[in-house]
């Protein structure tokens, strides 16, 4: 790019690919039985996972050998590629799941179109069952949650433990090829032994995520990380899930442009605040969480963890409340 404006117009339309998110999530679990969902999704979640294990190592690669500049084109070449691939296929091969009952989209009934979409929120709001209410502001928190103390991980680990990048980097790699490793049979036990439990305990178990502010070494950390990973690994296919099984198939592209996938990487520290799984209910308390977690680390670097255990045993208490597997599964 010559100058910044082109990069700028570049993330403005690659912003457009929002648009998807609502229409995959609703396709991905209408063509999932309830009986199969969890481990649909986690396998899905699995074999992405696995592609990307070693993406880092591959772009650092490049980098290292073509350079800053060359580098950055030969990997921007290979993600559009991708894109492009994955364009090709979701045409060839995707079909509705369910019949359209209403009309065309088109530049002449845009504005309409748009205002009946905005229009229609609090009715479909309105609509959720105390148990769906109960997940959305779960995963509301749990994005939150990582919007203030996500971007800090590896400051912490950096300049309070002690850690290289080299080290930090390790650390990621083993936790994602152990959620990996981790997903497919945890999918497995969310559908045998139902979602809410398996939730509840993801939620559990990630409450030690504050001992990383008494971590003094790489191996701590990396015990600390490797828990976390596995509390995600069953967090992510149980809420997503869950919220298929509750939300009807008629209303479930609102539902999911509202709250997203349901799919959250629960302490998460390389991500996890974006894609599919971000409805627009959650992008205002994220970008809000965001600019707190940067002045609360500015105030004290302990505070994000602290406010993570908080939100924690909020969503504990919430979950105890009022999340329940419904009786009968949407299809």
């Amino acid at each position: 790019a010559p100058s910044w404006e082109w990069i700028a117009v570049a993330r403005l339309l690659q912003g457009f690919a929002v648009f998807h998110f609502p229409a995959s999530s609703a396709i991905l679990a209408d063509s999932l039985p309830p009986k199969n969902r969890g481990r649909g999704i986690a396998t899905m979640g699995a074999l992405m996972g696995a592609l990307a294990l070693f993406a880092p190592w591959v772009d650092g690669s490049a980098l290292d050998v073509y350079g800053v500049n060359t580098g950055m084109r030969i990997l921007y070449a290979i993600m559009a590629l991708a894109y492009a691939v994955g364009a090709t296929i979701n045409l060839r091969f995707i079909r509705e799941t369910r019949e359209i009952s209403g009309g065309t989209v088109s530049v002449n009934n845009l504005s309409d179109t748009l205002g009946n979409s905005y229009a229609g929120i609090p009715s479909i709001l309105r609509g959720f069952s105390p148990a769906l209410k109960a997940l959305s502001v779960i995963i509301i928190l749990c994005f939150v949650a990582n919007g203030v103390a996500g971007p800090f991980w590896i400051i912490y680990a950096t300049y309070h433990i002690g850690l290289t990048a080299t080290q930090w980097g390790l650390i990621l790699m083993v936790e994602s090829a152990l959620k990996i490793l981790v997903a497919i049979p945890a999918g497995f036990m969310t559908d045998r032994f139902g979602r809410t439990r398996f939730i509840i305990g993801a939620l559990f178990v990630s409450t030690i995520i504050p001992l990383y502010l008494f971590a003094g070494s790489f191996v701590h950390v990396l015990l600390i990380r490797c828990v976390v990973g596995v509390a995600s690994a069953f967090f992510g296919p149980a809420s997503a899930a869950l919220l298929a099984d509750t939300v009807p198939r008629s209303t479930r592209g609102r539902a999911m442009a509202a709250i997203g996938r349901g799919t959250v990487m629960i302490g998460s520290a390389s991500g996890g605040i974006g894609g599919p799984g971000t409805g627009f209910l959650i992008t205002l308390p994220l970008m809000i969480a965001t600019l707190c977690g940067g002045m609360l680390y500015d105030w004290s670097s302990a505070s994000p963890w602290i406010i993570v255990l908080t939100l924690t045993v909020i969503s504990l208490l919430i979950a105890g409340r009022y999340l329940r597997d419904p009786k009968r599964a949407e299809v």
